[in-house]
């Protein structure tokens, strides 16, 4: 069952009614802390009606939601009807890191990660700030962009990584990530710092020592 984050779904179940038959609808979910909705009950002459009414949430994305009918004959039946959930949400924790962090020197490489959840998966884009603008990202033989979908148990993740390799001063600065899909999208930045191979001694040579 396809919904979307932040409307309200109602689930049902019924069964036929007989009133010299005691019987019973029960919810349960799976995960097992998502009952926490309006249920409402009724009867009438032939049948037996339960609905489950609550607001949708990213959490609830691939939770399976099962109602339980029970008959009391002369021993317990039960039967079970189940509905998944499948949620469509806008990119949410997107958050971007260097790898390896702190200062890079000229010439070596450095990735710059952009992660995030979502569903449908989003596309990223990379922008770096130059010049008072933000300007796209251009790939190239020493500049590559590649995408990585995950499925986690309920949860969507996703990953665009931006690899730099022989990296030059000029290439410095904040870079931006941005996550996007059809229900909205996020952006997140990393500042990536180059220096000189003979600034980044410098540098490691004048940090005091520890005491």
């Amino acid at each position: 069952m396809e919904v979307t984050e932040g409307k309200s779904v109602t689930l049902s179940c019924f069964k036929i009614f007989c009133p010299s038959l005691p019987s019973s609808l029960t919810w349960s979910s799976s995960p097992d802390h998502l009952i926490n909705a309006n249920i409402t009950e009724k009867k009438n002459q032939t049948h037996h009606y339960s609905d489950l009414m609550f607001t949708v949430t990213q959490h609830h994305h691939r939770a399976e939601f099962t109602c339980t009918a029970t008959h009391y004959l002369q021993e317990q039946n039960t039967t079970h009807s189940t509905r998944q959930l499948h949620v469509q949400y806008a990119p949410k924790s997107v958050s971007a890191h260097v790898s390896p962090a702190g200062v890079i020197v000229e010439g070596h490489s450095v990735t710059l990660s952009c992660s995030s959840e979502a569903n449908p998966a989003v596309n990223y884009s990379w922008y770096r700030h130059t010049e008072g603008d933000l300007k796209p990202v251009q790939t190239g033989p020493n500049l590559t962009i590649s995408n990585t979908n995950l499925t986690e148990p309920n949860l969507t993740l996703s990953y665009s990584n931006l690899t730099i390799s022989n990296i030059h001063l000029a290439q410095s600065g904040r870079y931006y990530c941005r996550a996007e899909n059809q229900h909205g999208a996020q952006n997140t930045s990393v500042l990536l710092d180059v220096q000189s191979f003979n600034s980044a001694q410098t540098n490691f040579c004048r940090r005091p020592a520890n005491v």
